[in-house]
């Protein structure tokens, strides 16, 4: 297959693609905020992002539309875009390197292929100069994802074609081989850090799962590599599984959500469907995923012609745990992508039948990665088990968090919007001495943790608060799931991990923020002396039927004695607070959660509940006039469906006889 090679009879048919034309009005944004220097300015941070990579793939994607209108406007704004990357010094570009190392090469290999040897001979010259001089940021030993590892092998590759030097080629499969492909699960999820291979506490971030995906199989087509386009496909399958009926997908880890991952994805089908030979049920589930992903992007299209990198269309202020992440750079990358994925169509010209394929598992547990994903006509959900907080890379990140809903659908509707957290408490400086304190704690004693990793907002997590210290569950250590009829039960235990918050750790924390730069010796990451294991245990069940979804969590210390059921929390400060530990043992009451679905219901009380990901309205119900001791004890939190009616009294049974078979369940 001659990847870069364009045929210009299918161009016309190729501009009716929704793919195209997602792209080419994200290149016109992008064109409409070009300076004259060739810089792409963002103005949602009044700059142009310079260490970022919107320049090149800018570039990338000039160049490529250039062959859909043979316009040398396209060639025109992508040369200033690439002169004014290759005037910058290198050190100022040296974080994403390898990013415009692709776009790079990528653009001189279209242009080659597809252009006379005196067409275009300044920006021929001036890309082959970059490619001669190459350098790499990511190593075996920065600190990078294992996905910049990913990009590099393929780099090598392009560069191969280019310059036919051995050692480029070496270098390629050596990394592909020896690295990227043993960073696979054996459930067929990649995980993006940290470097050991085969590592079993690898973390999978969806995003880069994706984005490894796309690498390994171009990287197959380009070699013609059966390894790996067997590991290229598995990984497709599993996060196919992961996809829902809306085409949301990405709602662990880094870059969560972001159109980043989305792209990556389109782009991993659309190669795989080239190298489908048969018209079989596989390529028909590949093309059902892709649109899917597909549609779920095009709803984030706004008037400008841009895409809101995260669905919540908070770009202004940046909201969310991924505040790194710039409209121009997504975008840019996005737009390349795009056109990529349309120029593929090329290839893929197989007529597609109708299909709806749709896996006849009720549960599916991905035991390496740690995904547990259910699916019935009624509730569909997905959870991370696992859990790859404790202590790691990210700490007690929230878009890592163990144990809680990733996304939860009801008969195909989606209930928890997708709204990446912002810790909107931030204690702003004012006139009283307590204000200042305040502030100074917030912004130096619990820097890059409650500002951005604020584990009261990882909804559905229990949460403990003493004195001294906070507690949030730490890495799961036992999994258990049972399946009985209807019904899914999971039984999670593991440990609490505890934050420091007053006392001698968070003052040297806070000093080693304010003097880092300063201090004879590297700290990198000070935030760990407010961790700490402790020596309470949790214990969770999920019971999950295709109606309602049920919470019971119990915590106790390391003798068993003392024992405290907890509510799940439904909003951002709700906590349960214990003046004392010694508590533990005698606070009587025991709380679930309850969703019956179905159901309609009083209201006695509305709120906002929390999830990793969003937040829903949630109905407090104290059900009556059932004849149940049980009843009497317990307080139940319902999310409905469908508009909230009188709870008549054959639902209020109903819902009774549903706690009832939970309790025996628990």
């Amino acid at each position: 297959m001659e990847l870069f090679v364009i045929n210009h009879e299918l161009v016309k048919e190729l501009r009716n693609k929704q793919e195209f034309k997602l792209a080419l009005g994200m290149f016109n944004y992008l064109k409409n905020n070009q300076l004259e220097n060739g810089a792409i300015f963002d103005p949602f941070v009044s700059k142009q992002p310079w260490r970022q990579y919107a320049h090149t793939f800018f570039g990338l994607s000039g160049v490529i539309l250039y062959f859909y209108f043979n316009e040398c406007s396209y060639i025109e704004s992508a040369e200033r875009a690439f002169e004014f990357y290759l005037s910058m010094e290198k050190d100022k570009r040296i974080k994403t390197t390898d990013f415009h190392n692709w776009a790079i090469l990528m653009a001189y290999l279209f242009l080659i292929e597809n252009t006379k040897e005196e067409e275009f001979e300044k920006l021929k010259a001036m890309l082959l100069l970059e490619i001669k001089t190459m350098t790499h940021t990511v190593t075996m030993s920065s600190g990078q994802g294992n996905n910049f590892i990913a990009l590099r092998s393929i780099t090598h590759l392009l560069r191969y074609r280019v310059l036919k030097q051995d050692a480029d080629l070496e270098e390629s499969f050596d990394l592909m081989k020896n690295y990227v492909l043993k960073w696979q699960f054996n459930d067929g999820i990649f995980y993006d850090f940290p470097r050991q291979i085969n590592d079993k506490e690898g973390i999978p971030s969806l995003t880069y799962h994706a984005k490894i995906v796309a690498m390994v199989l171009l990287f197959s087509i380009l070699t013609n590599d059966g390894e790996t386009k067997k590991a290229g496909f598995k990984g497709l399958d599993i996060l196919g599984k992961l996809i829902t009926t809306q085409g949301e997908a990405f709602f662990y880890g880094r870059s969560n959500n972001a159109l980043y991952g989305y792209v990556n994805a389109i782009f991993a089908y659309a190669l795989a469907l080239c190298m489908l030979e048969d018209n079989n049920d596989v390529f028909h589930q590949y093309c059902v995923w892709k649109e899917r992903l597909l549609g779920f992007i095009t709803n984030q299209t706004c008037s400008d012609g841009h895409l809101h990198i995260i669905p919540n269309k908070m770009e202004e202020s940046r909201a969310g745990y991924d505040s790194y992440m710039y409209v121009s750079v997504y975008n840019a990358h996005g737009a390349a992508i795009l056109l990529l994925i349309n120029l593929l169509n090329q290839w893929d010209r197989k007529k597609i039948y109708s299909c709806n394929i749709l896996t006849t598992e009720k549960s599916i547990y991905l035991k390496d990665s740690g995904f547990f994903i259910f699916k019935s006509d009624g509730i569909c959900t997905c959870l991370n088990l696992k859990g790859h907080t404790l202590l790691k890379k990210y700490f007690m990140d929230p878009r890592f968090s163990s144990l809680t809903l990733l996304f939860l659908e009801y008969q195909g509707k989606d209930l928890l919007p997708t709204i990446p957290f912002t810790d909107n408490e931030r204690i702003q400086l004012g006139r009283k001495p307590a204000a200042i304190v305040n502030y100074f704690k917030d912004n130096y004693c619990y820097k890059h943790y409650y500002r951005n990793h604020n584990p009261r907002l990882s909804g559905f997590v229990p949460f403990l608060q003493t004195k001294n210290a906070e507690y949030v569950l730490g890495e799961s250590e036992n999994i258990e799931i049972r399946e009985s009829g209807e019904y899914t039960t999971i039984v999670v235990q593991g440990k609490f991990v505890e934050l420091n918050v007053r006392g001698m750790k968070p003052l040297l924390n806070c000093f080693i923020e304010l003097w880092n730069e300063n201090l004879p010796f590297q700290v990198s990451s000070p935030q760990r002396l407010l961790y700490e294991n402790s020596s309470i245990n949790f214990e969770r069940r999920i019971i999950i039927h295709p109606s309602f979804i049920h919470f019971v969590d119990r915590i106790c210390s390391d003798d068993d004695k003392m024992i405290i059921p907890l509510t799940i929390r439904v909003s951002g400060n709700a906590q349960n607070y214990i003046k004392d530990m010694n508590f533990f043992s005698v606070l009587p009451s025991k709380y679930g959660f309850c969703i019956p679905l179905k159901h309609e219901i009083d209201v006695s009380s509305v709120g906002k509940m929390l999830s990793s990901k969003g937040a829903v309205d949630y109905y407090k119900v104290v059900p009556v006039n059932i004849k149940s001791k049980l009843l009497q004890e317990y307080e139940y939190t319902i999310i409905p469906f469908e508009d909230v009616n009188n709870f008549t009294p054959e639902k209020r049974e109903m819902v009774g006889r549903y706690i009832v078979e939970i309790e025996k369940l628990s």
